[in-house]
Order: C-alpha cells, then sequence, then structure tokens
C-alpha cells in the first residue's frame, strides 16, 4: 500500500505485491496515486458523514478521511462481485481521547523511559496508550504499573503483552487492566531515509529533516513565523515575544525549581505574551546562549481568557542544539488559547554514544482567575529530554491541563507536589469548550497518525 494504486488499473493474477507472495488480480475505482497522507485529504469539518468502521477500535471518531473502492475485475472469474471500500484516515490522537501517548524510546538513550518510577500519580480524563512497551523496561523489571490515573489504558503494539506486562491504575485508585480491543496500526510517518520503518511506534514530529510532510517545523513555511537563534533583548514588552537578561542581585520574575542551583549568574528569560493577537509562530534554536527559560504569559481576566479562544492555534517549537539548554518552561496565570507547543533534545538525540538526556522542568506561575484552578490549553510534544513536571507550592492549587502529551521519553510528576492526584488533571481539548476559532483549525496544525480501515462486501447471493 506504501506505493498507493494507479487509477483505473487491473493487476493481472499472480502478480508479485507487497506480500512477496502471487495474488489475484485487483481492480481500482479511481485509486490513489501521488498522496500525501498528512495533507491531501478531507477534513473531519467537510465530512457529512463518516460511519466508523472500526467502531470497537481505539478511534472511532471523526478524523481526516479519503474513500477508495477496489472491485473484482471482470478476469476474474469464479470469484463472486465485491466491493472493497478502503478509508484511508488520519487525525492528531489527543483529539480523539489520547491524552497521553508514550512511544518507543529514541535508539541511542540507554535505561528505561520512566513515567512511573518515583514519580507522583496525576488524573487523565482520557485514555493512555502505551506504543512500544519494551521502552519501559529494563533487565530487572518483571511488572510496570501506572500510577497515572486514567478511564482506559492502551497498549497499541504488536508485541504480545504477557511479555511485557503493564497495568495502570483507575480513577478511583484501582488496578486498571489495558483493554484488549483490536484496532489497526497507525503511523506518524517515516522517522528517517536510514529509519524508514513505520509501524514501530516512534516519534519523530517536531523536526523531520527527511519527511517534512507530518514535521510540525515544516507546517510554518505556509504561515507566518519568527525564527530565535539569539539573545535579544531591544524588544518592549508589550511585544508578542520579548527577551529579557538577569545578573547579579536581580532575580527572574518566575522562579525555576531549584534557581539559582544548576543556573550560571547571568540568566536569559524568553517571555511569550500568548494572548498578542500578533504572535506569530516560533521557531526557537537555542544552543545554550540564547536562553535559561521560556515563560509563556497567559490571561490575567475572564474576558480576555475568553477572547483568547478564538484566536487562531500557534506552533511554538524549541530545538536545543548545545549542550546547554532551556532547562524550564513556565506557564504564568490561566490560557486558553490553543498553544502547540514542541521540544526536541537535538543534542542528546543525534549523539552518538549512549546518553544521559538533558532534563526540563515544567512549573506553572501567577494566580489564576477563578479561585484554585489553574487552565492551561496546550498540546505538549516532547522528543528527548527527560520532562519533569513540578507544581505550585501552595497544595490546594490544581492545573487543568486541557489538551494532552505526546512523548519518547520521561514524563512525571514530581513526587514532592503533594500526594493528591488531582492537583494535576488533564482534560481534551472537547471537553472544554470555548469560542470558534478564526483562521486554520487546531486539527489541521496538529501532528497526525495515520492508519486505513477497510471494510470488505461482496454481492449478494441471487434469491
Amino acid at each position: 500500500m506504501e506505493h498507493a494504486f494507479e487509477p483505473d488499473d487491473d493487476f493481472a493474477g499472480q502478480t508479485a505485491l507487497l506480500t512477496g507472495g502471487k495474488e489475484g488480480g485487483l481492480s481500482t475505482n479511481g485509486g490513489w496515486k501521488d498522496l500525501n497522507l498528512y495533507v491531501n485529504l478531507d477534513t473531519p469539518e467537510t465530512l457529512k458523514t463518516d460511519f466508523p468502521y472500526n467502531p470497537s477500535g481505539l478511534r472511532p471518531g471523526p478524523s481526516f478521511m479519503n474513500r477508495q473502492t477496489f472491485l473484482k475485475p471482470p478476469a476474474l472469474e469464479k470469484v463472486d462481485s465485491f466491493f472493497a471500500h478502503n478509508f484511508l484516515k488520519s487525525h492528531c490522537p489527543i483529539l480523539n481521547g489520547d491524552l497521553i501517548t508514550i512511544y518507543k524510546k529514541p535508539a541511542n538513550y540507554a535505561g528505561e523511559l520512566n513515567v512511573h518510577n518515583n514519580a507522583m500519580s496525576f488524573n487523565v480524563y482520557g485514555r493512555v496508550v502505551v506504543r512500544h512497551p519494551p521502552s519501559l523496561f529494563v533487565q530487572t523489571t518483571s511488572k510496570v504499573t501506572l500510577p497515572i490515573q486514567s478511564k482506559s489504558l492502551y497498549i497499541q503494539s504488536y508485541d504480545a503483552a504477557a511479555r511485557y506486562p503493564i497495568v495502570g491504575t483507575t480513577l478511583d485508585g484501582k488496578v486498571l487492566l489495558p483493554s484488549n480491543m483490536p484496532v489497526v496500526p497507525s503511523s506518524t510517518g517515516p522517522q528517517s531515509q536510514a529509519s524508514p520503518s513505520l509501524f514501530e511506534g516512534e516519534l519523530n514530529v517536531v523536526h523531520n529533516k527527511d519527511y517534512p510532510d507530518n514535521s510540525l517545523w515544516n507546517k510554518m513555511v505556509e504561515e507566518a513565523y519568527d525564527n530565535i537563534e539569539v539573545f535579544t533583548k531591544s524588544r518592549s514588552q508589550t511585544d508578542p515575544w520579548y527577551m529579557v537578561q538577569y545578573s547579579g542581585d536581580a532575580k527572574p520574575r518566575v522562579l525555576p525549581p531549584s534557581y539559582p542551583s544548576g543556573y550560571d549568574n547571568l540568566f536569559r528569560t524568553l517571555y511569550i505574551n500568548v494572548a498578542n493577537p500578533s504572535l506569530k509562530h516560533l521557531r526557537i534554536s537555542n544552543n545554550g546562549s540564547a536562553m535559561d527559560q521560556i515563560v509563556f504569559v497567559g490571561q490575567t481576566t475572564a474576558a480576555e481568557y475568553e477572547a483568547a479562544g478564538a484566536l487562531s492555534p500557534v506552533i511554538i517549537l524549541l530545538e536545543n542544539t548545545g549542550s546547554k539548554w532551556a532547562k524550564n518552561i513556565a506557564f504564568e496565570h490561566d490560557n486558553n488559547r490553543r498553544i502547540i507547543l514542541g521540544v526536541k533534545d537535538e543534542y542528546s538525540l543525534t549523539s552518538k554514544k549512549k546518553e544521559q538526556p538533558h532534563q526540563m522542568d515544567l512549573s506553572w506561575a501567577g494566580s489564576p482567575i477563578l479561585g484554585q484552578d489553574t487552565r492551561w490549553r496546550m498540546t505538549f510534544i516532547n522528543e528527548g529530554h527527560a520532562v519533569f513536571v513540578g507544581l505550585p507550592d501552595n497544595t490546594v492549587r490544581v492545573i487543568n491541563w486541557i489538551g494532552g502529551v505526546m512523548t519518547n521519553w520521561s514524563f512525571w510528576r514530581d513526587i514532592k507536589t503533594a500526594p493528591r492526584a488531582e492537583r494535576l488533571i488533564f482534560r481534551s481539548d472537547g471537553s472544554m469548550p470555548t469560542l470558534p476559532i478564526v483562521g486554520l483549525s487546531y486539527a489541521t496544525l496538529l501532528p497526525r497518525d495515520v492508519w486505513l480501515e477497510a471494510f470488505f462486501l461482496p454481492d449478494p447471493p441471487p434469491p
């Protein structure tokens, strides 16, 4: 299927296809040719109906879709006529309920992908999906129990579940067995020209130089974006983004966890005003000298929060390319604008030796608009960083993360942030409605999985 089918063409009987064997003839009815799997598809908004032929599978919801029908060729005798309907679908897993998706760990990383050891629990009002169970195991691991409390757990992998036993935790703290519902394999696309595999659970969508179709970096080409590569302090604090340098006794406005330990005396922060309508997509290439911290500045009033929901989604990408990196990303106040935040530890991912990847701390600051509940709308994609999630010191504060996480390396909540799982809650974007978006839809900008659903319909026998 990866080479598609020529429209209105016949494959003769005994033709060697991708399976390597000799197959019968096959005729197409306006088949696929030169199809861009991640771009050239009908959007969910334009589809009037989409019958879920895989209703018990992982993604029965709406999706981008292209449908083609394959017919029995006239030359194929002694076989009843049939229609084989094929639905080529794609969608971001987060928008279809997979709020936490754990991918295969990078090939040059040693040890286990940690989402369970020395980690505090949090609530997920959706699915937790594990794409590659071996990534969570080392030689001494016999079983993995995820402390993440979720509605369901899915092991989407070819590996037999018995070889790598993983169980989850329900929202009320009980053991959650993984679902055994069937599902077709899906893919975010090839990793590189050197590693063209599709269905091994890998993640490379922040900046995939070899396959740009599903790369967030390349999605910016048709949109306005800014490049940030060096420290710039001449901008105004009312601009969409600006940078501040702190030194001596001057401390950053938002203190990173463990500050000043681990930081130089010269400290640089990039501030991003999320609700500024003039904010463009951002490509941030940081070799260690551009910034130590990024602070996303949200909204402080109910009116600002409501208005931000109608702003077009924005992609913010951070590639840490040096041995020094931006160690802290902080989120200040509330935010209702849809943010797609992708981070990539390019330095560690491209190293030719076994790496201990760079740790990145996520933290929250500022005051919520409503009571003690911070609301932050964002899809977070992590490639290669060890992501450590800190929470406010005030133990009654609750973080409502509206969106989800795609990660191929460790992601865990600080064990020192009080025992209540409901201090960090993941909710789907659709469960927290807001004003209609002006501009491109969220689903159009997000990275997608692609999969094929088939529905075989033979002609009924004569009466």
